[in-house]
């Protein structure tokens, strides 16, 4: 198993397609609520599973505990759950989060049946474009909707239900089509930059 921190979200889409797709177990965790300071915005998410753990929900802090209770099973196949990381004093000497911070975190325990949604937003975010991750706890489920724009907050919670809305972050435009504006729009898209060029 490998662990890689610093990925974009199409590469964390694609490793859950991927191990979807080998019939393995794999966790999606997205941060949906913070309160106080953290290392990792809302919207923050990873992946774990047999192949690769990739992104980070806390800069390092929680993984390791949430990871031991995802092989544990305390999150079964086809459920989602929030859990909570930093809500007393003791809970954030254990983790190490910063500042007193708080963290919710969405667990989607992914299966087969999850395979036709991460295709779609993975394609969707490989193309640059906005997607709104609409998702339900009981039961789960999960559908995509296309968006004009990445709104604030990047994640919008109620109780059981909530919107994730996912996208480039940032938006470059070039003027021109030259040999500068080819190799700004490589680095920038590698920093998942939407470029326009004119």
């Amino acid at each position: 198993m490998s662990l890689k921190l610093q990925v974009t979200h199409a590469e964390i889409i694609g490793a859950a397609l991927k191990a979807v797709r080998q019939g393995l177990d794999a966790w999606l965790v997205t941060i949906v609520e913070i309160t106080g300071s953290l290392p990792r915005p809302l919207g923050s998410m990873m992946v774990h599973s047999e192949l690769a753990t990739l992104g980070s929900v806390s800069g390092g802090c929680v993984e390791e505990c949430l990871i031991e209770r995802l092989q544990l099973g305390e999150f079964p196949a086809g459920t989602a759950r929030l859990t909570k990381y930093g809500v007393d004093a003791d809970d954030n000497e254990r983790y190490g989060l910063p500042c007193g911070g708080k963290l919710t975190l969405l667990v989607e325990a992914l299966g087969a049946r999850d395979e036709s949604w991460l295709q779609e937003l993975r394609a969707t975010l490989l193309a640059r474009h906005f997607v709104e991750r609409a998702i339900k706890l009981e039961p789960y489920h999960c559908s995509l909707s296309t968006t004009s724009m990445l709104n604030s907050p990047a994640v919008d919670w109620q109780q059981t239900c909530g919107m994730h809305r996912l996208g480039p972050e940032h938006r470059l435009v070039l003027i021109g089509a030259g040999q500068l504006a080819e190799t700004l729009s490589a680095l920038a898209l590698q920093m998942e930059y939407q470029i326009i060029v004119l």
